[in-house]
């Protein structure tokens, strides 16, 4: 993969994410959007469009892909490897309160 194909996957990917986030910072300021109708809009995306759109997405896959063994071990360790080093990391250098948010971040 070149590196013109990857910043073009990439823009796939983020491009529609920003612009709804500028689409609504636009509409918030034109006040055609207030808390009230975000907390609405928030509630149903994930408690309702999120999960469908996830479970049809696993309806799709390639279990023959997605199911590759080592892979999944090597992205398990490597998330529990990296939890524990942001842990350590955090326990020394940031604050107690913040702690939680650090590690999760």
């Amino acid at each position: 993969m070149d590196l013109v194909e990857l910043f073009s996957r990439t823009l796939d990917t983020t491009l529609p994410v920003f612009a709804m986030v500028f689409i609504g910072i636009v509409l918030k300021r034109l006040r055609l959007i207030d808390r009230d109708f975000v907390s609405t809009a928030s509630a149903l995306v994930f408690r309702a469009t999120l999960p469908t759109l996830i479970f049809l997405s696993l309806i799709k896959a390639d279990l023959g892909v997605a199911l590759d063994v080592p892979l999944l071990l090597f992205f398990a360790f490597a998330t529990l490897g990296q939890f524990f080093l942001s842990w350590l990391w955090a326990r020394f250098r940031v604050p107690h309160a913040d702690r939680g948010i650090y590690v999760q971040g």
